[in-house]
Order: C-alpha cells, then sequence, then structure tokens
C-alpha cells in the first residue's frame, strides 16, 4: 500500500524583516477537520502557509492487506516533523492536523505513520510507514508528497490436522529482529515482523511424553516489507510412518517457496525393537560349561535409544556381583568394568554417545555364556531379559531368554594309579573342553589343605591333554585330584618315588683282582687282572659291573691280555678316581697275546649295570630299580681312532618272565680332550605310564671298532704293561640321576 499526501503545496505570504532571515513552512490540510494554525517557531507574520490533500492508494492495499484484521483509517495515521537531529518537533493524529503550520528556514523530515514500531512484532496489527525529507530557506514555497506503505512482513501459520495423529501439542516461534511471536497450535491470527532473516523454532511433544522436541529450521533469508508468508504445516506420512512436514505457501500471496525438513530424530517413530541374533540364539540355549556360543541382542531404535535395561536372573553372576538390574546407557565405569569382567560387550557407541543413540546397537552374551558355571553333577539356568526405550518413552518389544548351564567335558583318558606318581612331578592325562578355564593338578597333605601345582598341559590328540606338575617331595605321601573350576576328577593317594642315586656313580670305589701266574716249560706268563668298579665290603654298592676276561681262540688253553678292559684311573672330573673304559685287543693260537701281528680279536670295554655270564661272556643287563628318573647326567672324555663310544639308559617293569620297556635314552659321542657334561633324557612310552618301575640298567661302551687297525700307540698306564694293544678309551666320571 503506498499513503499518498496529494495536492500538497506552499503559499509564500510575506513578512515582516527582523535581524536574522526566517522562513516558515505551512501545512494546509484540506482533507483535515481542524482549521487552527500551529506556529512552532516564529511569529505569526513570519509564517508561510500550505495547503494538503490525502488520497489513499487503495490497489496495494487490496493486494496486500485484504486479511489485516481491521483496515487503518486515514485518521487513524499519524504524522510528525523531525529535525536533522531525529528530534520530534511537533506531532499529530491526522485527522487532528492543523491547516497551517510554521516553521523557521532549515532541513525537515516529515514522517506519516500507522502502527507502533516499538512492540514489533504483534499479532494482527501491521506497520505503516511513509516519510519525506525537505531542505528550507527563506522564501520557499514547496509542494510535496508523502507516500506510506505497509513496512512489516506478514507472516501467517496453520498446524494440518495430520500432526493430531502422532503430537499431543506443536508450535512454532517466529522472528526475524527483536523478540518472537508464538503460534500455538490453535493460532488463527497473524504477525508483522520488520524486514530481515526469518527464523523459526518448532516445538513437538510426541504422543505419551512431557518433554518437547526443539528443532531450527535454516532461516529464510531477507524477507522483505509488504511481503506475506501464508504457510500451512502438513505432516506427510509414508507407510503409516511420519516422514516429512512440509511447508506451503498461500496462492492468493506474493509467491515465496518456503521448504522446511525436519531431521529424522523429530519425527516421531516406531518403537525400538529388540530380536535375538547370532547363530546359536534362541529364547532357549543349551551349553556347556566354559564353551561360548554366538548370542547377541540387536537393538534398533529410528526414535533415538534412550535407555538399554539388562535384567539378569542367574546364581553364578550375582554371587560375582553381578546387577539385578541396569541400565547400560547411564552405568558407571566401575559398573561396566564388571559386566565385561563376565564376558558381556556391546557397542562402542553407548560408552561414547552423550545423548540418544541413533545407530543400531548389539550387545553379545557370547562371552557371558563361556563364563557361566553350574555345580558338579547338576545344571544351572541363567535367564536375561533386554528392554528398550528410546527418547519418546517407547518401550521396545519383549526380548528374554535362557542360557541353560551343563556340567562340561571333563574326563580321565586312562584311570589314574600309581604309575601317574614320580619322585617331584605327577602326571595325568585327561580330556577336557572349555575356553576359559584349564585343568590344574592339586595335592593335599596330612593337615587336609588342598594346594595347586604348576600344571603343564601338553595337547595329544583332539581335546585330550597331558596334565604334568612339579614340585613334589620325594618318598612322601600325596593325595591327588585334577581340578576344572569347580569340577574334581579324583586321582588317588599315593606315595611319590624315591629320589633314588647310583652305587658308586662318582666312580671313586673300586678294588683290582690279580690273576695267578702260568708257567709253560719252565717259563712265568703275565699277570692278569679283574678290576671291579665297587667295594667288596659294601654289598650294597654291588650293582656296576664289568667285562674284563678276553681269552684267546683256542677253547682248551686260556691266556688273558694283561691290560683289563675296564679299570680306575686316577685321570678324574673330581674326586680321586673315575672309570677308564677301553677296546683291547688279544691273542691267538695258544700263546698269549704278545706282538701285533698275534692280535685277532679286538671287544670294547663296558661298565654296565647288571651282571656278567662267564660261561657266555656277555654282559646280563639290570639293576633292581623302583624309581624312574627324567635323566642320566655324566661327565666324559674320549679318544679313539674313528670311534664312537655310547652310553645307554633303560628304565624297565619285570613281572615275572614280562619284561616291559618303560623309557629309554642313549647317547653317542665322539672324541673330546676335556671332561664334558652329557645328559641323557630318558623318554618314556606313554602307553605304560601306569606301571611302576621295578629295573633299571646304565651301560657305557668305548665303541664298535672291530678291526685291529684301530688299536693305538699308547703310553703306558699306571703299573701294567705297555698300551700298545689297546685302542678307544673312554673316561666316565660323576653319574648322576635327574629327578624333575
Amino acid at each position: 500500500m503506498v499513503f499518498v499526501v496529494k495536492n500538497m503545496f506552499f503559499s509564500f505570504i510575506s513578512m515582516k524583516k527582523r535581524s536574522l532571515l526566517w522562513s516558515c513552512l505551512v501545512f494546509f490540510a484540506v482533507a483535515c477537520h481542524n482549521d487552527g494554525h500551529d506556529i512552532l517557531n516564529g511569529s505569526g507574520e513570519e509564517t508561510a502557509q500550505v495547503t494538503l490533500a490525502l488520497r489513499n492508494n487503495m490497489q496495494m492495499h487490496e493486494m496486500v492487506l485484504t486479511r489485516a484484521a481491521r483496515r487503518p483509517e486515514e485518521g487513524d495515521f499519524l504524522v510528525r516533523l523531525e529535525n536533522t537531529r531525529a528530534e520530534v518537533l511537533k506531532e499529530w493524529r491526522y485527522d487532528t492536523l492543523p491547516s497551517v503550520i510554521r516553521v523557521m528556514p532549515g532541513s525537515y523530515k516529515l514522517v506519516a505513520y500507522y502502527g507502533d514500531r516499538d512492540n514489533l512484532p504483534m499479532f494482527d496489527t501491521p506497520f505503516y510507514y511513509g516519510e519525506t525529507k525537505a531542505s528550507l530557506k527563506r522564501g520557499d514555497n514547496l509542494d510535496t508528497v508523502v507516500h506510506t506503505s505497509v513496512a512489516t512482513v506478514k507472516v501467517g501459520l496453520t498446524f494440518d490436522e495430520s500432526f493430531d495423529f502422532d503430537y499431543d501439542d506443536y508450535f512454532v516461534e517466529v522472528k526475524t529482529v527483536g523478540d518472537s511471536l508464538h503460534f500455538s497450535r490453535d493460532e488463527k491470527r497473524e504477525g508483522y515482523f520488520l524486514p530481515g532473516n526469518l527464523r523459526m523454532r518448532f516445538g513437538l511433544k510426541p504422543k505419551g511424553q512431557e518433554k518437547y522436541y526443539e528443532f531450527y529450521p535454516e532461516a529464510i533469508r531477507n524477507v522483505k516489507a509488504a511481503e506475506f508468508y501464508r504457510m500451512t504445516l502438513k505432516a506427510q506420512s509414508e507407510n503409516g510412518v511420519l516422514s516429512r512436514i512440509s511447508i506451503i505457501t498461500d496462492t492468493s500471496t506474493i509467491h515465496i517457496p518456503v521448504n522446511v525438513e525436519l531431521p529424522s530424530f523429530m519425527l516421531p517413530k516406531a518403537a525400538p525393537k529388540v530380536m535375538l541374533a547370532g547363530e546359536d540364539a534362541a529364547e532357549n540355549v543349551t551349553i556347556t560349561e566354559g564353551v561360548g556360543k554366538n548370542v547377541m541382542v540387536s537393538v534398533m531404535a529410528s526414535g533415538g535409544l534412550a535407555e538399554l535395561i539388562l535384567k539378569t536372573t542367574s546364581d553364578t553372576l550375582l554371587a560375582r556381583g553381578w546387577p539385578v538390574e541396569i541400565d547400560l546407557m547411564k552405568a558407571s565405569a566401575e559398573e561396566k568394568a564388571r559386566l565385561k569382567a563376565d564376558g558381556l560387550m556391546w557397542s562402542e557407541v553407548i560408552d561414547l554417545s552423550q545423548g540418544a543413540v541413533k545407530s543400531p546397537v548389539i550387545v553379545n552374551f557370547g562371552g557371558v555364556a563361556k563364563s557361566l558355571c553350574t555345580a558338579p553333577g547338576k545344571t544351572a539356568v541363567s535367564t536375561f531379559e533386554i528392554v528398550a526405550k528410546d527418547q519418546y518413552g517407547q518401550v521396545g518389544n519383549e526380548c528374554k531368554f535362557t542360557l541353560e548351564v551343563a556340567p562340561p567335558v571333563f574326563n580321565f583318558v586312562t584311570p589314574p594309579g600309581g604309575g601317574n606318581v614320580w619322585a617331584k612331578r605327577v602326571v595325568y592325562n585327561v580330556k577336557y573342553i572349555s575356553e576359559v578355564r584349564e585343568p590344574v593338578v592339586e595335592y593335599q597333605r596330612d593337615n587336609g589343605e588342598w594346594r595347586t601345582l604348576e600344571t603343564v598341559l601338553t595337547n595329544k590328540a583332539a581335546d585330550e591333554y597331558e596334565c604334568s606338575a612339579r614340585g613334589l617331595t620325594p618318598a612322601t605321601r600325596y593325595a591327588f585330584r585334577v581340578r576344572l573350576g569347580e569340577h574334581i576328577l579324583d586321582a588317588g593317594t599315593y606315595v611319590t618315588e624315591a629320589a633314588t642315586q647310583l652305587p658308586n656313580a662318582g666312580m671313586e670305589e673300586w678294588y683290582s683282582e690279580e690273576g695267578k701266574t702260568w708257567t709253560f716249560f719252565g717259563k712265568k706268563g703275565p699277570y692278569w687282572y679283574f678290576w671291579y668298579p665297587w667295594n667288596p665290603d659294601d654289598i650294597l654298592t654291588q650293582g656296576w659291573n664289568t667285562i674284563n676276561l678276553k681269552t684267546t681262540n683256542i677253547d682248551w688253553k686260556y691266556q688273558y691280555n694283561s691290560i683289563s678292559g675296564t679299570m680306575r684311573t686316577d685321570d678324574k672330573y673330581s674326586g680321586n678316581y673315575a672309570a677308564l673304559i677301553r677296546t683291547v685287543g688279544w691273542g691267538s693260537g695258544n700263546t698269549a697275546a704278545g706282538p701285533a701281528s698275534t692280535i685277532q680279536n679286538i671287544d670294547p670295554g663296558y661298565l654296565y649295570l647288571g651282571t656278567y655270564n662267564s660261561t657266555t661272556n656277555t654282559p646280563e643287563f639290570g639293576y633292581s630299580f623302583v624309581s624312574r628318573p627324567a635323566a642320566l647326567q655324566f661327565y666324559y672324555k674320549y679318544s679313539s681312532n674313528d670311534d664312537r663310544f655310547s652310553a645307554e639308559i633303560v628304565v624297565q617293569n619285570r613281572d615275572g618272565n614280562m619284561i616291559t620297556e618303560l623309557g629309554r635314552g642313549s647317547f653317542a659321542g665322539s672324541d673330546v680332550g676335556s671332561y664334558t657334561p652329557c645328559k641323557v633324557l630318558v623318554d618314556y612310552d606313554e602307553a605304560y605310564v601306569h606301571l611302576k618301575a621295578t629295573h633299571m640298567y646304565i651301560s657305557f661302551k668305548s665303541g664298535d671298532k672291530t678291526d685291529k687297525n684301530s688299536l693305538l700307540e699308547l703310553p703306558p698306564f699306571g703299573n701294567l704293561d705297555d698300551g700298545k694293544y689297546v685302542g678307544s678309551q673312554l673316561y666316565i666320571d660323576d653319574i648322576e640321576l635327574i629327578y624333575e
């Protein structure tokens, strides 16, 4: 609308001169009802007179103001006169504007307006404004027109009835400059705003909730005066779910496109959906203790997950401090740590989010299933329920499931017996299946307290393991058991084997037996010797034996080499003596072994546990021994003509004529110039782990050479004859059995 002040003219009336020249602007309003005069400055003789005519421009008014609550009358407008400092010199209602106004020469602004600009925005009350400026000097006669128009933006809002399906209440607050106007759901009035950027704040209260959710769409830029925004807000649904809100402009207004899209979290959504997930998930899941299952719960909350409550019924978990009910969205760090310690896992977004969670969430019970326990021979049931609530207060569907726990797979592979118990360790083969626990061997002494031994598991077959526990005291009575969690396998009560050592293990106790001389045609033959690695005064030491007699190849004539195959030597590792085991050559024909040309036989020397059969000239191995050592250890040095010596240990069980080899260890060595340690491990046959040892033997053999060319030229040894008929030489000292 343009408010036109027309037919305005100035008539200049001559005035009396004064020391300063003055002029006066006189307005005469032909259409006004006030025929008086207003003299603003100067005297009546120094005035100018103006006549004003007012005529409204209805074309603009018809377009913009058709829906105004009330059409303003011309007489309702106010007119004021301002100086250059924006000071109001005089203000009138238009219907009381005087016909003559006199002013001093200068610059002025004539303003015509309707409404209260300072209180904008307002409902139903527009603001009209127009102004014209003039610079007057003495003698001017001015004819001017003031155009007035609507100086506000007009906004009308209507909520479509579709909102009532999803919301209990709703509103929009609108503002440009200054304060805002609140358009409630039933507001029918139109609001008037100063030009600027038009902003809106939506408030939506979903059904069944007390909270309003706010949304600020992007501003509509640079709305101008005299523009009318008539908007209808309509809820649009897809498949029964509100998808967006559209804003429709009234076609009878100035066409200004308005589009506002609300974000998804502002729109009412379906209630959270909670369902079991994972290949093992079911309402009732049977598990074996210690074995996990792929059981998960999936939560979808399109309205934003606000609460995720876990309810638990479980004797096992509650006894550990697990909560009966907890909201994972609000749980403390300590509470979450307690749950994770028992295997519960969940999507990381729950820990990172500061508000409602919009993405899908997984709660994984696989680790919980592994951690559940049951009493021996019993089954236990744990029940879990997940309750999900979104930010609109909607509660998801019921999701409840149980985990029924059966005892674990846990048993002996072979029945336990005395054979499982060694001197310092105990060994059981068991079958078990568990992803969280391992079997341990425990022992009990007379005080009744069970203690755990450090247990080493060695996989033997599918789900079968050797449980070896060390740290026992030899020759001690223990009760044993194997434990997996709270499940027990009774292994019986036994005495550990004694950590028995060998007789004369340091090779310190020796005695020799000198043979008789013999005479042939009045000539005496050489002396011969038997060496025995024990003290004949101590019968307990009689375990070691040697091969000393070397006969000729003539059965009716016995002649002996004076250099025995095994003897004492003071070339030792420690103590006073060691054993020297030699390969020797012996004679031929009916003469004693003499020059090398007469040597026909070469035999290695032996040191062994057992007896010697003088009839067959062979060793008979075996020594009564009821312990099972883990290894044989000794010190040695060796010289030969490209020969190799051997050491062997064999552990046996003898039952009448039945001999069962329980374990064996061997070593073959070559030349070494100084005493060297050697450890020979005993490899026991698992098939006979139930049998105890009854016998054991150890043998040291000086070599395998049978060719007389392997004999060495060696210096004399001790009080014996020269050593030129001696081959490989093996020194053995400090023999020890190792128990582990």
